[in-house]
């Protein structure tokens, strides 16, 4: 897990370059649970956050919860701080079935508020995750929050690590 911040960031979709001046942020892990054994897994648990990469702000507070016995995420909560009055929350209760995460990369879609000063607006994000280790002890991942204030449009990326637990109440 890291971050890149020298120079620029250059894209190539479609035969297009861009590059985009920023920092790159990158998770990666050779330990990664294969599909079969997520799906031969049962019992609910809630993945807390344990790490985190950003230059600015933090995380305060990031879960999944999962059903291993139906194969869903249930839900998905981020909440982090930037400055001393500029505040993030955004969540999801939409289920996402396990399969198409790992098979078809889907994201977990999250809506939320993004606060300054008092004054909020709606944001919308993603989290896009994988589990990590023999028995998905961790899970590892990316998130991206977008929006736009009445001042400027609001973009936050970073990466994260999880770690498996007992249910926590919603």
């Amino acid at each position: 897990m890291g971050r890149w911040s020298e120079g620029f960031v250059v894209s190539a979709d479609n035969g297009v370059v861009d590059e985009v001046p920023g920092s790159l942020h990158y998770i990666y892990s050779p330990n990664t649970t294969p599909y079969f054994t997520v799906q031969s897994m049962t019992g609910m648990f809630t993945y807390s956050l344990v790490g985190e990469t950003g230059a600015v702000g933090h995380l305060n507070d990031a879960r999944i919860w999962v059903d291993f016995s139906t194969q869903t995420i249930t839900h998905a909560m981020l909440s982090g701080t930037f400055g001393a009055t500029k505040e993030f929350d955004l969540g999801s209760n939409n289920m996402v079935p396990l399969a198409q995460v790992y098979e078809q990369g889907a994201s977990i879609e999250l809506m939320g508020v993004y606060s300054d000063a008092g004054t909020n607006w709606e944001i919308e994000g993603q989290m896009d995750m994988r589990f990590v280790g023999p028995q998905a002890e961790h899970a590892m991942g990316s998130y991206g929050v977008k929006g736009t204030t009445t001042t400027s449009p609001i973009g936050i990326s970073r990466t994260f690590v999880l770690e498996k637990g007992p249910v926590d109440p919603l």
